[in-house]
Parts: C-alpha cells; structure tokens; sequence
C-alpha cells in the first residue's frame, strides 16, 4: 500500500470510529475544556460532550464541571459512582450554595423512574434569576445532575438546553467499585475510644454528635444534649474526578460530604484519624 493511501484509510477509519471508542483522557482538574470536547469520568462511569461555543473547567471547592458560553449561560455538572436521586439532586443544590446562590423550589417532576426536572427561582450578587436542574440514576448505580442558570425569562431556552446535553450523556459501569462494606456494621471512634457515628448495614447512621461538624477540620464534635440518636443516611462514593467521599444526608434533609481514605487502623475523614470497631447501636 503506498504512502498516501495509508493515509487515507487512517482518516476514513478515523471518521467512521464511534467517539466512545476512540482515546479520551479522564477528566482533569487541572485542565480547560473547549467546544466540542469529549469530558469523561471514568471513576463514575460516565462522559459527555461540551456543547458548541462552550468552554468548560471541575471546580474543585464545588465539586462541580462548568460550562458556560459567549452569552454568559452557566451549567454546572455532579456526578457520583453510587447514589440515589435524593443523593444526587441533594449534592448538587449543596454545590450551588456554596456558589452563594439561594433556591427556592418552584416545581419538581419525574421525567421517569429514573430521571428528575426540577425548577428553582434563584436569588445571587447578581439579582434574581433561574435555574433548571435535571438529575438522572444510571442502570449501574451511578448518577448525574445537571444544573443550568439563567434569566427568568431564558426558560424554555434553558430547559431545552440542558435536555439536550443531558441526552448525550454515555453511561457505563463506574471504574470505581463500591466499597461501602468497608464501613457497613462498623462505629466510628476518635482515638480515646468516644463513640462517635455508626454506620448500619441499612444504609443508614446513628449518632448523639453534632453530625454537621463532626468532621470538621479542628471540631470538637461536640454532644448533643440528652440521649436522642439523629437518624439518617450514609453512603461511600466517589465523584467525578475519582475522589472518594463519604455522603451523609440528615432526617432534616440536610447533605453533607467528606473526603474518606481507609487506612490500616481504620479511616480518614477529611484529614482526621478514627478507628473502627463493631456497631451495637444498629437494629
């Protein structure tokens, strides 16, 4: 075969290759996204391609990927390995918070068993505005939300939108498998032996302490007063750029998360060493 016809066929077969099959390097958050890039998170099982005329980047302090366009339309992307609807849809309104954005629901709807559309009117430095959240649960486990802002007027502009990328989501299983057995029947103690959270093989926890700075850097993680044990649930997952975290959602509907590192003693949570013994406290 001579020179220029291998040439050919290398841009034929370059062509007609379906994108997933082709080399894609995982989501970096160190690097910057142009139009058309392909974004794919291995650690969560999923990719997507930028819209045109978008530029996009993970920030790091949200969790979230960004994308935003010349016009100055903003969607934020949260993934996790293993979650459920409220896991997700509960991470990704925590996500706008820490953005300074304050959400009031306006209306929620299930597209199907799997996916959500929610509505919210949002108050920012910016004044009032919009933003359209779309959160869907894959057939491994895993789930993506979709968050995009705008005007109040940008609607219908935006919900088009944001149905548009989401249906050109690739799903597939997690590179991540899940080690929630790790801390399944397990209390968590600091190492004077103070119980602090069990973790139930339910699915979910119990614990006397103040679960909102309970793994904060430098919390004493003080004890609530009288005996009453603060239900909720728990889960180990990891996110888009392959952190593992450990997600806890309160009775009152509250979501908080930290990273989580298992050691040979027991685990790390966000920096802090506590070990790990058999729970009692579970049914």
């Amino acid at each position: 075969m001579k020179p220029f016809q291998q040439t050919l066929l290398i841009f034929l077969l370059a062509l007609l290759l379906p994108a997933q099959l082709m080399a894609v390097a995982p989501l970096s958050a160190n690097k910057r996204y142009l139009s058309r890039d392909v974004v794919d998170s291995p650690a969560t099982g999923v990719s997507f391609l930028l819209p045109r005329h978008f530029r996009g980047s993970y920030d790091v302090l949200t969790g979230l990927f960004f994308m935003k366009n010349r016009e100055g339309l903003l969607i934020g992307v949260f993934g996790f390995s293993h979650a459920t609807l409220d896991d997700i849809n509960g991470a990704a309104l925590a996500a706008a918070k820490k953005m300074g954005i304050q959400l009031t629901l306006q209306k929620k709807e299930h597209l199907d068993q799997h996916t959500t559309r929610s509505h919210f009117s949002t108050q920012s430095a910016n004044g009032p505005g919009l933003m359209i959240g779309i959160a869907e649960r894959g057939k491994a486990g895993n789930a993506l939300a979709m968050m995009v802002f705008g005007k109040p007027e940008q609607e219908e502009q935006i919900t088009k939108k944001v149905m548009r990328v989401m249906a050109r989501v690739e799903w597939r299983e997690p590179a991540t498998q899940n080690k929630a057995q790790t801390l399944a029947g397990m209390m968590l103690t600091n190492d004077g032996g103070q119980a602090q959270i069990a973790f139930c093989k339910d699915g979910r926890f119990r614990s006397r302490m103040n679960i909102t700075s309970l793994f904060s850097t430098g919390s004493t993680s003080a004890q609530k007063s009288g005996t009453n044990i603060d239900p909720g649930t728990w889960r180990r997952t990891t996110n888009l750029v392959g952190d593992t975290l450990l997600v806890l959602r309160t009775a009152d509907g509250e979501f908080l998360q930290w990273p989580i590192q298992v050691t040979e003693d027991g685990v790390k949570i966000n920096g802090r060493a506590y070990l790990l013994r058999p729970a009692k406290t579970c049914p």
